[in-house]
């Protein structure tokens, strides 16, 4: 037992780093989390580090035994220093402290835990000083890029204390989540939702700081009926832990919403940072990945009527808060009922279907330029929506054909007679009437 005892206590130390400014046994200030909304007026991207906030020329001590790999230098605010775990040419993990001054290492140099390496430079905006800290990995005696960007560094620096829980604000006007179309910036009430959606939730949190809002580390979000049975279990959202892309707006359109609703910033104004989460894209990992934009709420997977959609914010530390919404679903709209609703002018795609009458299945057409966002959906006669074929430049993404093989949502044969194919756009929508022949 006692070796069982000490070995565990070995392991956890080889996951834990100090921190890399003095004390080093002490918590710092976050600034800019890892996974953060960033946006500088060049275009949004995820933030691939954490910004430690110190004192303008604060010591940067190394938090781990390494290799100095390189010396960054673009500029009198753009200096860094990358140390990895290997003093050879082979792949190997390492950690990047950037925005520096007075650098005190050459690259081949050895640092030790506790080596003063730099100091924070003094940075020109909001006293934003801070060391922009990465884990990475990369090959060469000399590192000639960062790398990749490994792991979210602040999971693994000791002590981890954070006080603040995350706080949630309403998305829209009078709710709590806003309600999209999959993929578009066309809202609906959410006393009245339809087809495959997204959902989104404002929240944010501070870590460590007074002054600075940041992101949650975790969202994890469910949807009940009204007798509370799942209809989407407990899901992951995102998990702010593992790799990032380097400045990735695939990344960034995944996870965050930003448009004239839902207008995600965040830069040097702290009074108006404000995060809005898609938390519908997932595929129910960690990871995050563009593809996980496919994803959505299906509201024909379920029948018409109300749900609660619940969602869970949580720190890296597990302070966690929760927020939810009833919705309800209306997807059996008659379909001139629904088509009155939309604006069908200045209609600019076309939709072409082949053939007509049908038997098997028909091809759908659409122009390439306008019809990037719509939906395909299919109405019986009676204007009950039967099913939706999604989002026409998802299906083109994960290459399949735009084609109805006259099967309903639950993939049963439908019977013949007239149906409708309405391929509904951000601001357009145009019907195609067809006629199923019995096989």
């Amino acid at each position: 037992m006692k070796y069982f005892i000490i070995l565990s206590l070995v392991t956890l130390s080889f996951s834990q780093r100090p921190w890399p400014h003095p004390p080093q046994n002490q918590i710092h200030p976050i600034g800019n989390s890892w996974g953060l909304y960033q946006d500088y007026g060049t275009g949004p991207y995820v933030h691939n580090g954490i910004d430690i906030m110190t004192q303008a020329l604060w010591p940067t001590t190394a938090i781990k035994y390494g290799f100095v790999k390189a010396i960054w230098n673009s500029g009198t605010l753009y200096r860094g220093i990358s140390v990895g775990d290997s003093a050879s040419a082979a792949l190997c993990m390492g950690y990047m402290y950037y925005h520096m001054d007075q650098i005190q290492v050459q690259v081949g140099d050895t640092v030790y835990v506790g080596d003063t390496i730099a100091r924070v430079v003094t940075w020109t905006v909001a006293n934003f000083h801070h060391n922009h800290f990465s884990k990475n990995r990369n090959s060469g005696i000399q590192w000639s890029s960062y790398g990749g960007f490994i792991k979210n560094p602040l999971t693994e620096l000791t002590p981890d204390y954070d006080s603040t829980f995350p706080v949630f604000s309403n998305a829209v006007s009078g709710y709590r989540f806003a309600v999209c179309r999959n993929n578009t910036s066309t809202y609906l009430n959410p006393d009245s939702i339809y087809g495959t959606v997204d959902f989104i939730c404002r929240v944010e949190d501070k870590i460590n700081h007074r002054l600075w809002w940041c992101g949650p580390y975790k969202l994890v979000y469910s949807i009940r009926d009204t007798l509370f049975n799942y209809v989407v279990p407990p899901t992951i959202s995102f998990q702010f832990s593992e790799s990032l892309d380097f400045y990735s707006s695939p990344q960034v359109r995944t996870i965050y919403k930003d448009d004239a609703t839902c207008n995600s910033n965040c830069n040097y104004d702290s009074l108006n940072r404000r995060l809005y989460f898609i938390f519908t894209n997932t595929d129910g990992d960690t990871i995050i990945e563009a593809t996980d934009s496919l994803q959505g709420w299906n509201t024909l997977s379920v029948p018409d009527g109300y749900y609660w959609v619940k969602v869970i914010a949580s720190d890296e530390y597990g302070n966690s808060r929760a927020d939810s919404m009833r919705v309800r679903v209306k997807n059996n709209v008659g379909i001139s009922e629904d088509l009155a609703k939309e604006k069908v002018s200045d209609c600019n795609f076309n939709l072409k279907i082949l053939p007509n009458p049908v038997k098997d299945f028909v091809l759908i057409d659409l122009d390439d330029a306008p019809y990037q966002d719509a939906e395909i959906l299919i109405y019986d006669l009676a204007g009950n929506l039967i099913r939706s074929l999604g989002n026409a430049r998802n299906l083109k993404l994960s290459r399949q054909n735009l084609k109805w093989d006259c099967k309903n949502q639950r993939g049963k044969q439908v019977p013949p007679g007239i149906y409708f194919i309405v391929a509904r756009g951000k601001k357009e929508l145009i019907t195609r009437k067809i006629v199923l022949l019995k096989g």
